[in-house]
């Protein structure tokens, strides 16, 4: 490791999870935690998490992409519901310290995919910052590589299924001898 070998004198890491790694080798210290600060611009790291697939899937089978973010979009409201048995699951693939740990970690993030305006700025800032330093060379649009229709039509079609399933459940069934026989009333 660079930073072990003195070959750069600090790293930039995302902070709660790496951290606790890092200083339970007895190596390393933690010099600033920028999640104290109240500007959201310098906590922009590796979030939003950017769900993304290739072009291939995206203009042969969207189809695909639209079911995938359903799931994404059942899964982020599930986790929203049940943060803790949420936290059970991520710690199995994080690095935080403990179930706990993971919880407060995501305690206070909305799990459910979105296109908000933030969010579109914070991968801005990412894209523009790998930009600049060469570690990506085309620069583009992060409106227009977004692809909101996808999403849009996910949550479109999840509306349409829960609209469906309320109301059908609300309807009687048809009974067979109301089928079969009518009687003029009045």
């Amino acid at each position: 490791m660079a930073l072990e070998q003195g070959v750069v004198d600090a790293i930039y890491t995302q902070s709660g999870p790496f951290q606790h790694l890092q200083e339970a080798t007895g190596k390393f210290k933690a010099i600033e935690d920028l999640s104290k600060y109240p500007d959201w611009t310098l906590q922009v790291c590796n979030v939003p998490a950017v769900i993304t697939c290739s072009d291939v899937m995206a203009e042969e089978h969207p189809e695909l992409v639209v079911t995938f973010m359903k799931g994404m979009i059942n899964v982020g409201r599930w986790a929203n519901e049940h943060k803790h048995a949420a936290a059970a699951i991520l710690d199995k693939q994080t690095f935080y310290l403990d179930v706990e740990d993971t919880y407060r970690g995501i305690k206070n993030i909305d799990m459910v995919p979105t296109l908000s305006p933030q969010n579109l700025a914070a991968i801005e800032i990412g894209k523009d910052f790998m930009l600049s330093h060469g570690y990506i060379k085309n620069d583009f649009d992060v409106h227009e590589w977004a692809a909101p229709e996808f999403l849009e039509q996910a949550a479109r079609e999840l509306l349409e299924e829960q609209w469906q399933k309320a109301t059908s459940a609300k309807l009687p069934e048809a009974a067979s001898e109301l089928q079969a026989s009518t009687r003029r009333l009045g």
